[in-house]
């Protein structure tokens, strides 16, 4: 179902204030609405601790730093995995904290991730020497 937002709309990220900005493709949101306008009266996203937790090791296939992606080729040859970068996401290039201009194609990758949303909740890429 698709609502819309307007001025008075309240949205909360995790209990925090909010803007339509804010909200990402694939958060659960819970909605209250107008049902004769589809107008929102607020918008609330919250985490939840979830267990649907995944790790990736392989190397850096693609960066996409307009998007926020990258995308890991797994080692073994699985499926590669396109995974999104959020503000809260920890970065690693060469062991010291990164932001994801700094990945470059075919350094080692190694991210963890929620199944549900493929958030990155850390990724590090390159080695620690």
């Amino acid at each position: 179902m698709t609502v819309t937002a307007d001025s008075t709309t309240i949205i909360e990220v995790g209990g925090e204030p909010a803007t339509v900005a804010d909200l990402q493709v694939g958060q659960t949101a819970e909605v209250e609405y107008a049902p004769s306008t589809l107008i929102a009266f607020s918008i609330e996203i919250h985490f939840h601790e979830s267990e649907d937790k995944d790790e990736i090791e392989g190397t850096d296939a693609a960066v996409d730093v307009i998007a926020g992606t990258v995308t890991i080729a797994p080692s073994g040859g699985r499926v590669n995995v396109v995974l999104t970068m959020t503000a809260a996401t920890e970065i690693e290039v060469n062991g010291e904290n990164a932001t994801l201009g700094d990945f470059q194609v075919n350094m080692p990758a190694k991210a963890e991730f929620d199944t549900a949303t493929l958030v990155a909740t850390e990724v590090t890429a390159g080695t620690d020497n």
